[in-house]
């Protein structure tokens, strides 16, 4: 429920850049029937991505990044595959990465699909660089991949 939040905000305010203060988010994500508990999730993730962006984000990465055998084991192999082509294209930095697998490894699934990293990563995309950078994006997020439907 927590992430059919997170599609409904992008779909009706981020791509627009028309999201209001929190607190009236939260009474109309509330009035539409959100519970409490998944929409203060919801907007603490994406806070946290909002952090991000504050301390500014270093797009130039020349680690290499290890995943943990959790990782491994709920992410798919597209998946990965999918942020790792992000990142090497130069699309998604490396914080933007982490913040991705973070979020990911907080879905209550037991695999998280490519679909669902498809969707993170546009939520991400349009947070750090605005919603002209993602549209591309949403293009190839595919409203039949295992994640849910963008609500309307």
């Amino acid at each position: 429920m927590m992430f059919d939040i997170l599609l409904y905000l992008y779909d009706q305010y981020f791509v627009a850049d028309l999201a209001p203060e929190r607190d009236v988010l939260e009474s109309r994500l509330a009035a539409m029937g959100f519970g409490n508990e998944d929409i203060t999730r919801a907007l603490s993730w994406l806070a946290s991505l909002d952090a991000i962006a504050s301390e500014g984000v270093a797009w130039e990465s020349t680690g290499f990044r290890c995943y943990t055998h959790d990782e491994l084991r709920r992410i798919d192999a597209e998946g990965l595959n999918f942020l790792a082509f992000l990142e090497h294209s130069g699309v998604l930095a490396a914080p933007a990465r982490e913040w991705v697998l973070d979020r990911a490894m907080a879905l209550d699934e037991d695999e998280v699909s490519l679909g669902h990293i498809k969707w993170l990563a546009l939520l991400a995309i349009n947070r750090l660089q605005g919603a002209n950078d993602a549209l591309w994006l949403e293009d190839i997020v595919d409203p039949d991949d295992d994640a849910p439907p963008v609500l309307h």
